[in-house]
């Protein structure tokens, strides 16, 4: 009896602030198991409360890093975009002066043919007038022959007159 007596007693004396006056012992136990079991759940509030706390601040740094990503994929297709749209003004600018390029050729061509007729025509013009004149040299050449061999039968036949 003693021996429960001293663990009464020293239930009572540990558990003093917890144990009312005129309070069972196992009551006393009940308050302290109870105020052990607050303690122990607010310290996993706290641990679930920091826990929240961090998840909070991942999900945070999640959004800024997902919010940079989205910035920096809208600036590369915008890059994109600018590339896309400068080679196509390039290409056209290419094309346009390959047109005038060609255009100049056809130009330059057309011009050649033209001096080319130009030319043909002179030279078939010079080519008449040289044949016209060979024959009119020729014509004269053969008037001129005629009248010598006109002059020679004359002279002949006042040689064989008597």
């Amino acid at each position: 009896m003693d021996s429960q007596e001293n663990s009464q007693d020293a239930a009572s004396r540990n558990d003093g602030v917890f144990k009312k006056p005129g309070e069972p012992a196992s009551t006393s136990w009940i308050r302290e198991q109870m105020e052990q079991e607050k303690k122990a759940n607010t310290i996993r509030e706290e641990k679930m409360e920091q826990q929240m706390a961090k998840l909070i601040q991942q999900i945070e740094q999640e959004k800024e890093a997902s919010t940079i990503r989205e910035e920096n994929m809208e600036q590369q297709i915008f890059k994109l975009i600018q590339q896309m749209e400068q080679q196509e003004r390039e290409s056209k600018k290419r094309e346009e002066k390959q047109e005038r390029q060609l255009e100049q050729q056809k130009l330059e061509s057309k011009e050649r043919e033209e001096k080319q007729e130009r030319q043909l025509k002179q030279q078939k013009l010079e080519s008449k007038e040289r044949e016209e004149k060979l024959e009119r040299q020729l014509k004269a050449q053969m008037d001129q022959l005629k009248q010598q061999v006109e002059q020679q039968q004359e002279i002949i036949s006042l040689l064989k007159q008597p």
